[in-house]
């Protein structure tokens, strides 16, 4: 039995900053994520790409990042309900990944959403 929701689940714009790899000895990176349901993959995908440039605004308001680069980075499933799943079974993935000039997103079957995706980019200073 499938359990469709009509309603929106609360922005999981996590601010997932990551240190990654610099770009040079003076660069920093950070990566940042947006995860979001929808009714469908495509409304998922634009719901969490939408969290995503949330984050990158957000962070380049921050001392020294204002000029940041912007790349699409591939980041791991966050589940929406934690308490309801930990992680994301391999089977539940809705394949293709979709992949941008600032965005790589990877979708699944959520419990309660019929599509959750997750965006990733990586923001390295200049």
């Amino acid at each position: 039995m499938s359990i469709k929701s009509n309603f929106s689940v609360p922005i999981l714009a996590a601010l997932l900053l990551a240190v990654a790899t610099p770009n040079s000895a003076n660069a920093a990176c950070q990566v940042v994520n947006g995860t979001q349901d929808g009714g469908n993959k495509q409304r998922a995908v634009e719901k969490s790409r939408a969290t995503l440039e949330d984050a990158i605004a957000a962070m380049k308001k921050r001392p020294g990042w204002a000029n940041a680069s912007v790349a699409p980075v591939k980041v791991r499933a966050i589940p929406l309900w934690k308490m309801v799943r930990t992680s994301v079974p391999k089977d539940a993935y809705l394949r293709p990944d979709v992949v941008s000039s600032r965005a790589y997103t990877v979708c699944w079957e959520g419990v309660y959403s019929p599509a959750v995706c997750s965006s990733g980019a990586k923001l390295c200073q200049r």
